[in-house]
């Protein structure tokens, strides 16, 4: 797209008039060259907070206002704060490649890096930090929670009574009905008669084969993302879900091991891990070790 299109684009210009693409052009320069004069002015003096130019921050909006006041004097509308975008690439290419190409990684650059962008990008950098940044570490770290669990039952109790109904408050948070549902059926990890060894070394045991290294596994599907446990029935909930799901994962490595022609696993190991796109997403328990013939 040329820059004649992008001025149409970004602003509305009667009948395609020359003469309003010409006063935008002018707009846009006169930001800009506000915008490098206050840039160099600040180097020139060391305008400078805790060792950080002034410019770095004062420049892009200085553009950006100044290209916005003008355009609005002489077209009664604005070109978009373009010039702002420009002394955004001019800031970080001298800024933080030419005249400092080892700045290190710490708060101070970050700060600056971020009220940069946000000077340059303001809808963009607003939405992208405070929607999805921000709405990503509230659903992942449950900040938030304690909040929106202080607002709900403060008002919902209210607003029941209200309208004479009663408010019952959920018992528990994870439930036998939110939390690994398929989980009910009870299962004998030792029906195949497999004998399971934590140990590589077995005492007074011969070990006849090895047979390598075989592992039975079982994921839990958690509808219940993200959840607390707070109280002892959740507690014994979790522990009774994770415990028919390691008999699963023995039983399913039991079987692989029979199928082999084994009898016994030795240097056994139960892994639990957390899988998927976001924390809690699936839990995932593997039974492992190597199958033998005793």
């Amino acid at each position: 797209m040329s820059f004649k299109d992008s001025l149409k684009k970004r602003i509305s210009i009667r009948n395609n008039n020359p003469k309003d693409i010409f006063f935008a052009a002018i707009s846009i320069i006169f930001g800009t060259v506000l915008g490098v004069l206050s840039y160099y002015l600040c180097f020139r003096f060391n305008l400078a907070i805790f060792g950080w130019n002034i410019a770095f921050v004062l420049s892009p909006l200085l553009a950006g206002y100044c290209e916005t006041y003008l355009s609005k004097k002489i077209m009664d509308e604005t070109t978009g704060a373009i010039s702002a975008y420009l002394l955004f690439f001019v800031t970080v290419v001298h800024g933080f490649i030419l005249t400092n190409p080892t700045l290190g990684f710490n708060g101070i650059s970050i700060g600056v890096s971020l009220i940069i962008l946000q000077s340059a990008f303001p809808l963009a950098f607003n939405y992208i930090f405070f929607v999805v940044f921000l709405g990503i570490l509230s659903y992942i770290g449950g900040f938030f929670k304690p909040w929106t669990d202080k607002i709900y039952f403060s008002i919902v109790p209210f607003v029941k009574k209200l309208f004479g109904r009663e408010f019952k408050p959920p018992k528990y948070r994870l439930t036998t009905d939110n939390f690994a549902q398929d989980l009910y059926e009870e299962v004998d990890p030792n029906e195949h008669g497999i004998l399971f060894l934590t140990t590589h070394e077995p005492y007074q045991i011969n070990v006849k084969k090895y047979l390598g290294h075989f592992e039975g596994s079982v994921i839990i599907p958690n509808e219940n993302k993200l959840f607390e446990v707070k109280t002892k029935q959740e507690e014994l909930i979790l522990l009774i879900r994770f415990k028919e799901a390691k008999n699963r994962a023995l039983k399913n490595l039991a079987n692989s091991v029979k199928q082999a022609g084994g009898n016994g696993v030795i240097d056994l190991e139960i892994d639990y891990n957390i899988v998927g796109e976001l924390a809690g997403d699936k839990f995932h328990i593997i039974a492992k070790g190597i199958a033998v013939v005793f």
